[in-house]
Formats: structure tokens, C-alpha cells, sequence
């Protein structure tokens, strides 16, 4: 503890060095050799109220933390890290780090990442016990990233309660919070807007196995942002609870929630509106999706609710605002669905609830009011044995035009 001094270089805390605190001193000029502390090993190593400046930029991590070390703790630190495209802390071995009420000053798409989980490019980390909370970020690049080494990934990790601020996701395959295929994690009232290139970007992305993400306020920050949460085919089992979303400045990829995965549950989001791409997609393989209490506005040139996995139940969700030629509040192409007691309003220039020449689907308890196609279709001769029963209608059909008294109507649209 060195309380106002100023160390340019590194420190080493050797491997099976027992309860070593770093506190309250600033650390610059660590170079391309080493991180400016490269704990190697040790036991409940503590680093508390240290300033890391990379001053004109540095070739390593600020924190690398490897072999053996148990459950490093980084507290109150500040990283100002605007000139150096490396992490921030990364993760090459151990477990239970805990990582709180740290602050980073970045620039752009600098630092490249706050937390890295990677050793090298063959070595797979798991990494058990992860927890990350409190944190505050201007800029970087990404969040919180998972290595692509096979076999690389978190388990019975908490991040919660962050502001990661903008991210610039400014490579293709960028996503802010990337955890593979990692397992039995909670992603819980986090904040941050994305912004990417032109290439596929993510707010969120998982392809393991029991992840919640809930309480979540993430934003597309551009046009070229993509889903901001996605659930990979192998991400089964996923929660997606009680977040805000908002996909208004995003593009045609920009979903809401996008799922490939089996029994995922989609419950109680907030998806303030999209531009091009649905609120909630339900992708083919997705069987058994869950999508219930949603409310959702402001769709724009596309469907509100997309479904084409079997095994759906969308229930009890509020669709309100969807514009667009063609643009439908629910669209099923997968049959045995279950379409119960949603609220529809104000879809412009599309269909209620579309059944797409699928069958087996029961249409419930749905109220629809002022819709400009039809209330609810069931397209072709394929769509049969659906039940549609005790639905309200109200103003329905709005753009159903009668050229004359004898020719057919322009825009041939009904109730049902």
C-alpha cells in the first residue's frame, strides 16, 4: 500500500502467495511484456482503489490473472484504458473472481474488452464462479466475452447491476455479453447500447445451457446494430425476463429477442419498438418457446411476434403500434401453437394473428382492435384442424375496400 505514489512498470504476485492486497496507488507504463499486475497464481489476492493509466497506449492487459488464483478480488479501481485495445482484466486460469465498483475511462472501441475469459489460442478455460457487479464504463469495445477456444466458458456466474455504457462492437462477431456455450449463468440489471458495423453484432448471445437474463435495459445505438439477445440453438432452457429493449435505430437484423433454442421462455419485456426486424423471433428448431406478458410498440416493417418453431405458447402479451405494408402482429408458420389472450391494437397494414397454412393452432381469449388487414386469417387450404373461439374484434379490417357494388372488395379482408 502506497497511498498517492505513482509505480511505472508491473507487479508480479507469484503463484501460492497467500492474501497479498494491492491499495490505493496509481500504476502506468507497464509496456507489451507484462500486465501491469499478473497475478500467477495466487490465493485471494486483493486489489482495492489502484488507478490504471495506459497513458499513449500499452501492450497488455492492465489484470491477468492465471494458473491457480483463487477468487481475485478488483475493487474500486478506475482503468483509464482510452489507448489500449486489450482487456481490461483477463481470466487465464483459477476461479470465483469477484470483480465490483470499478470504473473504465475508454475511448471508441478501446479497451477491447472489460472482462476476457481466454488463455491462448489452444487452450480452453472454464472458468467457475465468476461474479461482476457495480461497475461503470464509458466506452469499449465489448463487455464481457467468453474465449472461441472450444471448451471455453463461465459456470455459476452472476453479472449484474453494470452500466457498460456504449460498446462499440466494431468487428464482425462482436457481441457485448458472449458466453458461448457457458452454463448456469444470471445476466441481471445490466445497461448498455450497442452500436457495431455492418456485420453481425450482438447485445447478448448464449448457446449454453440454463442462462436467465433478466431486469436487463440494453439499446440499439445504430442502424448496424443486431439482436440485442440472442439464444443460440444450443442455448436451451433460457430465461428472458423483465427487460427493456429498444431496437428503434437498429436495422433489418435487429431483433428483440431472437431464439433458435429449445424451451426458451421470453416473460414480461419491455420491447419499445424495432425498425425492420421483429420484437420476438422465434426461429425454426426453437420448439416449445414460451413468450407471455410481453409488451411491445412501435414495430416497424415487420412482424411484431414471429413464430416458426412448433410447441408455442404466446399468452397474455400486449402488441400496440405495428406499421408497415404486410407487417403482422403474430405470425405463425410452425403449427401447434397456442395464440391465448393477447391484447392487439393499431397493427396499419397487416393481419391480426396470420396462420401461414400450419395447422393444430388454437386462437383464444385474443382481443384485436383497429386492425388494417384481417383480424385473424388462416391462409390456404393447409391450415386446418385450428381452433379460433371466443375472440373479441373491434374495428377490424380497415382497409378493406369495395371498388363497386358488384366487384370484388380491393384489399379482400374480414374479421376472421
Amino acid at each position: 500500500e502506497t497511498p498517492d505514489a505513482t509505480i511505472t512498470g508491473y507487479i508480479v504476485v507469484n503463484s501460492g502467495k497467500m492474501n497479498v492486497v494491492l491499495r490505493s496507488f496509481k500504476i502506468t507504463g507497464w509496456g507489451s511484456t507484462y500486465p501491469a499486475v499478473d497475478d500467477q497464481g495466487a490465493y485471494q489476492l486483493l486489489i482495492d482503489g489502484v488507478t490504471f493509466d495506459d497513458g499513449t497506449g500499452q501492450g497488455k492487459p492492465a489484470i491477468l490473472v492465471s494458473g491457480s488464483g483463487y477468487q481475485p478480488e478488483v475493487r474500486n479501481c478506475t482503468f483509464i484504458m482510452d489507448n489500449t485495445a486489450q482487456p481490461v482484466i483477463q481470466l487465464a486460469g483459477g476461479m470465483n473472481a469477484k470483480i465490483h465498483d470499478n470504473q473504465v475511462i475508454g475511448s471508441g472501441a478501446k479497451p477491447a474488452y472489460f472482462v476476457y475469459i481466454y488463455k491462448d489460442a489452444t487452450t480452453a478455460v472454464s472458468y467457475p464462479g465468476l461474479e461482476v457487479w457495480n461497475n461503470v464504463i464509458n466506452y469499449a469495445d465489448r463487455f464481457i466475452v467468453v474465449g472461441t477456444v472450444t471448451g471455453t466458458q463461465l459456470v455459476n456466474a452472476v453479472i449484474r447491476d453494470n452500466d457498460a455504457g456504449v460498446l462499440a462492437l466494431d468487428t464482425d462477431g462482436d457481441y457485448a455479453i458472449d458466453l458461448r456455450g457457458s452454463t448456469n449463468v444470471q445476466i441481471l440489471r445490466n445497461r448498455f447500447t450497442i452500436i457495431g458495423t455492418d456485420d453481425t453484432q450482438y447485445g447478448i448471445y448464449v448457446a449454453g445451457a440454463n442462462v436467465t437474463i433478466q431486469g436487463n435495459t440494453i439499446t440499439a445505438g445504430s442502424a448496424n446494430a443486431e439482436d440485442l439477445i440472442y439464444i443460440a440453438s444450443g442455448g436451451t432452457n433460457a430465461v428472458v425476463e423483465g427487460n427493456t429493449l429498444d431496437a428503434r435505430l437498429g436495422g433489418s437484423g435487429c431483433n428483440g429477442v431472437e431464439t433458435a433454442a429449445t424451451n426458451t421462455i421470453i416473460r414480461g419485456n419491455t420491447i419499445l419498438g424495432t425498425n425492420g426486424a421483429s420484437a420476438i423471433n422465434v426461429a425454426s428448431g426453437a420448439t416449445n418457446a414460451v413468450i407471455e406478458a410481453n409488451t411491445v410498440g412501435n414495430v416497424k416493417n415487420a412482424d411484431a411476434i414471429s413464430i416458426a418453431a412448433t410447441n408455442a405458447r404466446i399468452s397474455g402479451n400486449t402488441i400496440d403500434g405495428v406499421t408497415g405494408s404486410g407487417a403482422d402482429a403474430v405470425y405463425l408458420t410452425a403449427g401447434n401453437a397456442e395464440v391465448l389472450n393477447n391484447t392487439i391494437k393499431n397493427v396499419d397494414d397487416g393481419v391480426g394473428i396470420y396462420v401461414s397454412g400450419v395447422m393444430n393452432n388454437t386462437i383464444q381469449g385474443n382481443t384485436l382492435e383497429n386492425i388494417g388487414r384481417d383480424g385473424i386469417l388462416l391462409d390456404t387450404a393447409n391450415a386446418d384442424n385450428n381452433t379460433v373461439k371466443g375472440n373479441t374484434l373491434k374495428k377490424v379490417a380497415l382497409r378493406a375496400v369495395v371498388q363497386t357494388a358488384t366487384d370484388p372488395a380491393i384489399g379482400d379482408y374480414a374479421a376472421i
